[in-house]
């Protein structure tokens, strides 16, 4: 795992020594790890909506047999990308 160092304000320190005393983390950095990680999560919870709410203002695509045919072919070239090569 790699180190990050930061420098917080006394009043800030002190807070974080407050969570992980009463929050039951086991050090500041699993205190911190985990706000970082609520972040991460909001970020993409946040570009989802984005997504979503960009997805209702294109209009519908008609489900035909072309489309489910076409569709069938990305998925299986998306796929055998991500497969790595036999030797």
């Amino acid at each position: 795992m790699a180190n990050l160092h930061i420098s917080l304000p006394e009043s800030l320190k002190e807070f974080v020594k407050e969570e992980v005393a009463e929050g039951g983390y086991g050090t500041p950095s699993d205190y911190v790890r985990s706000l970082l990680r609520q972040a991460k999560e909001q970020k993409l919870r946040r570009q989802l909506d984005q997504a979503l709410l960009a997805s209702l203002e294109t209009p519908a695509e008609e489900v035909t047999s072309e489309y489910l045919v076409e569709l069938r072919r990305e998925v299986r070239e998306v796929i055998s990308r991500k497969r790595p090569k036999s030797l």
